[in-house]
């Protein structure tokens, strides 16, 4: 059957070019032919069907280069045939090598992606091939085709880092053949170069014009080589039958079509072995616009080389033209460069004058409220009566430095306090050790709102976004922070390095490889928010669990997560030798969740390796890892008899079922330890900080749905950015739900929500998320008049705080130190309520038998035998224990025995919990206060304090 053409049909310039007039054309100008005698277009010598059927039979196609067969006639084996004919004696002398074999070996081992788009993307790595056996007089027309491997669909499963078969294929879309545009080549042209096939794009646009291949996403294909001999007297190709042609097929040229890259170590690869993607190896640090526009200016430019490559050195590119069109891509390129180097560095600057406006603002607030500057070096320590943390190690270089260069570190004036209170002396400047240490905490606070703008500008991929995350945090700063009104808290110098850590594992997430670098800062991070903190180790068990979560439903790869638990191993075992073999971080709940992660990571694969649901496989490991981790923790514990973080768990119990003993009133009677106030997501809304971070978290959810739904479904041919697989969005919001409970139970840790809202608002400036609205508004427009509202109630808090006013003064307390100090030995050992016994370390270096570390479970021990003093046990019985402990005096604080914070939380009513026994009885307190004999002897007296001593005959 031969095929006759319409009359002049009208081709496409493009169609024009891959034409075999225009390939005829291309030939030496000795060697053209008269325009009639063109053969019929070879782009459109395709196969009838997806069956393998011998190329010979292939003899009518229409005219755009697609058949048109029923689709009964598609097949379901697989189809790679080899040449389906005996090729004549001539053509079988003929073969062909895969120059880029080794290369190609490389991606083949790890599994082959090709990227396909609507406008078309190249391939990489390109075909590469050279020809022998040929005639040196022949002409030759080299051609290429992709046809797929099987008849299945397939789904990567991040989890596993492997692929999967998620069905059957989808109908196949048009087929086409691309003709080497510098067809047809003598046979002395292929024995001295190789062909190239490296303009060839790949898309996914049926509708395409442009004879670019069509392929399905989530397909697995093989590309093909034919070489067919041209007959000099054929003007047409009329029957293939009576052609003589031969294929080559390369099986390490199969891959995967997708729409972006599932597996990372071949965006690795690729990014290490392409020569016009080495802008990308430094592109994590641009923002997602920013990195768009260095990917539209690489396509931009074509490889400035011709596609036959010459084997002997000679080079066919030495003209002007081309040597100029290397200089315009290397000059364009670079003067990209320099722009965002630009903008990183203007970020930067926005991101410090954050910073410091954020140090002004707490030191002002802490000045304010203090008069800080103005307090002798007492009343300083005094201020500092709780969770103290010294930097001494810096405060002694620091000194030892500025007096080695003889330059003063302090300047120290008198200080009138009025009548009837003697002078005090008040230094200022770095070489006072709390005013040292107040500069540190608040310089680090202040780069940490440096740390936000670079966070939210990250997450966002605009500055607008690091502008909002900012603003939201000054406009709810009373819900965000404590450390302008208590800097020594532990939190005040560990939550900022958690804000890196957050900002250093959200690059990590993003970034298609990992680096060295990038983990070993993220150890160190974790390490100084672990050292000085209690509750790190809770926040990092969410976050472990938000990454599991992200993980198994398919957002990250497990590869991934295993490098990001390794840091988290390493660095809680680093913690560990540092707190002097703090055992309770080796059997903490999460120590124990980091080991069960792995595990399940490492045994899935093996154990669900044939189950079918999806959804079923994620409750086995999500049950899997909750169970595991409860019973590790409790083996764990068992073995070591471990008991140091028994009171957290009570605590737990507590808000759920009510339970009560002495350890947990003495946390949840205390007002930062009880549920959320009903105001604060009153606040959160008078703000707008609420109503904007839940339309950002619905459009999350949204199209994490979306996304699911397809992975469930195993249907739909959406592109890959439409079914939103950003990992670091989803673990965001995750992080952010997982925040929320933990507010919920305890107030004091809203201190993790509200700063994390203010990040998740970023969002509202990402392109991915709401592109779509900014197609019909701008979003400068949108940020300011977001802020403009927020604004409103904002600047209102902000006033409030401006308008607070205070001196701190403390006499009882000053009386009671400076008795200490005079009167008692430097031996003598004290026992009191836990804020004071930490005022009477610091001021008077006194030995003291409990302090305000309530985590080890000896102290807690020790800490309910000196708070005996305030139950109704004899006292004959709490002198003989204060003994036991050594005591030598006891500071009795008459407000703990008669306050009352809420009904059931007065000191005497929390012991009636513990004892039973002595419930209706006078308290102790009450009667030490009235007469302290026989049992002890009051030795000091004053508004707030009673000193009693112990006699020890």
């Amino acid at each position: 059957m031969e095929y006759t053409a319409p009359p002049k049909p009208q081709l496409s310039s493009r169609a024009n070019a891959f034409s075999i007039a225009a390939l005829m054309a291309s030939g030496s100008p000795k060697e053209k032919e008269p325009a009639e005698s063109t053969i019929k277009p070879l782009e459109q010598f395709v196969e009838k069907s997806s069956c393998a059927q011998p190329l010979s039979d292939l003899s009518s196609l229409d005219p755009h280069g697609d058949f048109s067969s029923s689709p009964s006639s598609l097949c379901t084996e697989p189809l790679i045939p080899t040449t389906p004919i005996i090729p004549s004696e001539e053509m079988a002398k003929i073969s062909c090598s895969l120059e880029t074999k080794e290369l190609w070996d490389k991606f083949h081992e790890l599994g082959t992606e090709m990227i396909i788009t609507k406008s078309g993307r190249r391939m990489f790595p390109t075909i590469r091939v050279s020809f022998s056996g040929v005639d040196p007089e022949a002409k030759y027309i080299v051609l290429m085709d992709i046809v797929p491997v099987d008849n299945k669909r397939y789904r990567y499963a991040y989890h596993r880092s492997s692929w999967l078969v998620a069905g059957k294929a989808d109908p196949p879309l048009p087929a086409r053949l691309y003709v080497h545009p510098d067809s047809p080549f003598t046979g002395e042209q292929l024995l001295k170069q190789m062909v190239s096939f490296e303009k060839v794009k790949l898309t996914n646009n049926e509708l395409d014009q442009h004879g670019h291949i069509i392929l399905n996403s989530m397909h697995k294909y093989q590309p093909r080589v034919h070489i067919i001999k041209k007959k000099d007297h054929t003007a047409s190709l009329l029957n293939l039958k009576s052609e003589e042609f031969r294929t080559f097929i390369f099986p390490e040229t199969v891959f995967t079509a997708v729409t972006a890259y599932q597996n990372q170590l071949i965006t690795k690869l690729k990014i290490d072995s392409n020569p016009f993607a080495k802008g990308f190896r430094d592109s994590s640090r641009l923002t997602d616009i920013e990195r768009e526009s260095v990917e539209s200016l690489i396509q931009k430019h074509s490889y400035a080389r011709s596609p036959i490559r010459t084997y002997g050195g000679e080079d066919d590119l030495g003209d002007d033209s081309q040597a100029t069109q290397n200089r315009v891509f290397v000059g364009d390129r670079r003067a990209f460069i320099v722009k965002a180097d630009s903008k990183i560095w203007l970020t930067f600057i926005l991101a410090a004058f954050a910073g410091v406006l954020h140090w002004c603002h707490i030191t002002t607030l802490f000045e304010n409220d203090r008069h800080f500057s103005h307090l002798s070096t007492l009343e300083r320590e005094m201020a500092f009566r709780t969770e103290m943390v010294v930097l001494a190690s810096w405060y002694r270089i620091y000194t030892a430095i500025m007096d080695f260069l003889g330059v003063p570190t302090k300047t120290c004036w008198t200080v009138n306090r009025g009548k009837g209170l003697s002078p005090v002396e008040s230094c200022e400047g770095l070489g006072d050790p709390a005013s040292f240490y107040v500069a540190v905490i608040f310089l680090l606070n202040g780069l940490m709102m440096s740390l936000f703008f670079l966070y939210g500008t990250y997450l966002s991929g605009s500055r607008l976004g690091g502008l909002i995350t900012v603003m939201c945090f000054f406009f709810n700063h009373g819900e965000c922070t404590r450390v302008m009104w208590t800097p020594p808290l532990r939190e005040s110098f560990s939550y900022p390095f958690l804000v890196l850590q957050m900002l250093l594992l959200t690059y990590i997430l993003r970034i298609p490889n990992i680096n060295t670098g990038s983990l070993i800062a993220l150890c160190v991070s974790n390490i100084f928010f672990m050292l000085p903190w209690q509750f790190a180790q809770f926040v990092l068990l969410t976050q472990i669990a938000s990454l599991f979560a992200v993980c198994i439903m398919g957002y990250i790869d497990s590869c991934k997560l295993q490098k990001i638990l390794s840091v988290h191993m390493v660095s809680l075992v680093v913690c560990f030798i540092l707190m002097f073999g703090n055992s309770m971080l080796l059997t903490s709940y999460y120590a124990a969740s980091l080991v069960v992660i792995w595990g399940i990571l490492e045994l899935s694969p093996r154990v669900f390796k044939r189950c079918r649901s999806q959804v079923y496989l994620w409750v086995i490991e999500g049950c899997a890892w909750l169970f595991g981790t409860v019973t590790l923790k409790y083996l764990t514990s068992l073995a070591f008899g471990i008991a140091d973080d028994a009171h957290i768990g009570n605590i737990l119990k507590s808000k759920f079922i009510g339970y009560k003993d002495f350890d947990t009133l003495m946390y949840t009677c205390a007002a930062e330890f009880d549920f959320m106030e009903k105001e604060t997501p009153v606040r959160y809304t008078k703000t707008l900080l609420l109503p904007v971070v839940l339309v950002v978290l619905g459009v999350i959810i949204k199209k994490a749905i979306k996304y699911l739904r397809w992975t469930l479904s195993h249907t739909g041919q959406y592109e890959r950015e439409e079914r939103f697989n950003q990992g670091e969005v989803v673990y965001h919001a995750l992080q952010l739900l997982a925040y929320s409970v933990l507010a919920i139970l305890i107030m004091r840790l809203k201190l993790f929500l509200t700063p994390h809202l203010c990040v998740m608002a970023s969002l509202v400036c990402s392109k991915q998320l709401f592109g779509w609205l900014f197609c019909k508004i701008q979003p400068k427009t949108l940020v300011f008049a977001i802020l403009a509202l927020m604004a409103i109630e904002g600047s209102a808090n902000l006033q409030t705080q401006w308008n607070i006013m205070g001196e701190f003064s403390n006499l009882p307390q000053e009386e009671l130190l400076e008795w200490i100090q005079v009167s008692t030995r430097q031996d003598a050992v004290f026992a009191g309520a836990m804020p004071t016994m930490a005022s009477v370390k610091l001021s008077t270096l006194r030995p003291i038998v409990n302090h305000p570390h309530y985590e080890d479970a000896a102290l807690r021990a020790r800490t309910k035998v000196v708070y005996s003093m305030y139950s109704r046990k004899p006292a004959k019985e709490v002198k003989r224990e204060l003994i036991k402990l050594g005591v030598n005096y006891y500071i009795l604080e008459e407000s703990l025995c008669i306050s009352r914070k809420k009904p059931g939380c007065s000191m005497p009513e929390i012991w009636d919990v513990e004892d039973p026994a002595n419930s209706g009885r006078i308290p102790l307190c009450t009667l030490m206060s009235k007469d302290s004999r026989p049992y002890f002897i009051t030795v000091f007296e004053n508004s707030n304090y009673r000193v009693l001593k112990i006699p020890y005959e």
